[in-house]
């Protein structure tokens, strides 16, 4: 028997190439799209810049500030 690692792979390759991975990308897109998740993460961003006075922030800087809003 196949440890874990092993049938991780098998199926992930397995979901690659049914294209089925790729129709679920598509299909995430479209709904983030649809919710307006990167304009709402964009306004937040921004706000979190100007309260935070960040103004001079790296992208790093920005990423851990907002990493659990955008989780």
């Amino acid at each position: 028997m196949s440890d874990p690692e092993d049938l991780r792979t098998i199926v992930n390759q397995l979901f690659v190439d049914s294209g089925e991975k790729e129709k679920l990308l598509q299909w995430l897109e479209k709904r983030l799209v649809e919710i307006e998740w990167n304009e709402q993460l964009s306004a937040y961003c921004r706000e979190m810049v100007r309260t935070k006075h960040m103004e001079n922030a790296t992208f790093e800087q920005i990423y851990e500030e907002v990493e659990d809003y955008a989780n």
